[in-house]
């Protein structure tokens, strides 16, 4: 065995490899993980991508991304881990675990305040993670529309034309990543949020940049209502 470490560039592939056959094809799912998380998977995140080598390839995975945030004025720095697994035929082995431990360490050692994890596996809770804070949501029907002044407001998709004014809206955000030009550019086209396929649209009136909101595209699942979920979302709060 080798490892916990991080992955070679002339890995990637085999990497990617595992987590798509955990993920997805042991599912039946399009093999897309390196696309819906472009954060995780690129090879600027090589070091990252931490993984136990077994046998000639790579046989358990836990990826971070670390970035920094600002809440209110305040800057700190997190770490979010996620695309945890193990192939099948080596699990039982404390693989995760291992890995697990050694993401917080190296995170800690790169000034982290806080990880972020994706899950409530026993796993982590055996590493000390809690649940911590709410979520609110909020449901508009089509009806509740007609409560908004909606006339001559339009919404596209996301084009890169609108890259700048996505850009602007979400710095003025007072709770946000910070993340690079290039940062954008992976999240606006990976077509996913959330493990979920999303798409990017930007809402305007006349010459105006109002503002945009990723939502993810609701199922087909019979007798299910469809129902698109905006997930992230910034612009002209005063908008009327």
């Amino acid at each position: 065995m080798e490892g916990p470490r991080g992955t070679r560039k002339e890995e990637f592939t085999q990497v990617i490899r595992l987590v798509n056959y955990v993920f997805r094809e042991s599912s039946n799912r399009p093999s897309n993980m390196e696309k819906w998380y472009p954060l995780l998977f690129n090879n600027d995140n090589l070091e990252n991508m931490r993984i136990i080598w077994q046998d000639d390839r790579p046989v358990s995975h836990l990826a971070i991304s670390e970035s920094e945030i600002a809440i209110y004025g305040c800057k700190t720095k997190i770490g979010s881990i996620g695309a945890v697994c193990t192939h099948p035929e080596y699990r039982k082995r404390g693989f995760a675990s291992l890995l697990l431990e050694d993401g917080i360490k190296k995170m800690n050692e790169d000034g982290a305040d806080i990880a972020l994890v994706s899950g409530g596996r026993n796993l982590y809770k055996r590493a000390g993670c809690v649940e911590a804070g709410r979520v609110h949501k909020f449901r508009i029907s089509g009806s509740d529309l007609k409560r908004f002044n909606t006339q001559k407001v339009e919404v596209f998709p996301y084009q890169e034309r609108n890259l700048e004014n996505i850009v602007g809206v979400y710095q003025k955000e007072v709770v946000r990543f910070f993340r690079s030009l290039e940062d954008f550019k992976r999240i606006l086209t990976a077509g996913a949020a959330m493990d979920r396929e999303a798409e990017i649209l930007t809402v305007h009136r006349a010459n105006e940049f109002l503002g945009y909101l990723a939502i993810q595209i609701p199922g087909e699942k019979k007798g299910e209502a469809r129902i698109g979920q905006v997930v992230e979302y910034s612009g002209t709060r005063g908008a009327r």
